[in-house]
């Protein structure tokens, strides 16, 4: 409704870290605050350059290196992966 607050809803696994060039419909940056070892994941914390907080949670690979907390991150996420929550 008009004059409602909503927020917008990503799954933490939606997102993909972005390539410098790299373009994607939705894109959030900012800096990673936290960072959880989930055994088989890893759930970042990013503190977002617009304000707010984003949550992303990727597989862990070992061959691949892991964001530390301070490191600046781009991700990128379809439209179609975003849903609208009622806040009031």
């Amino acid at each position: 409704a008009v004059g409602s607050t909503v927020g917008l809803v990503v799954r933490p696994e939606a997102p993909h870290q972005l390539a410098d060039g790299e373009a994607a419909e939705n894109v959030a940056t900012g800096v990673v605050g936290e960072v959880v070892y989930l055994g088989d994941a890893i759930k970042y914390a990013v503190k977002l350059d617009g304000g707010g907080e984003m949550s992303v949670r990727w597989p862990y690979r070992p061959s691949a290196s892991a964001l530390n907390p301070g490191d600046r991150l781009r991700v990128g996420w379809s439209g179609d992966l975003v849903h609208l929550v009622d806040w009031d």
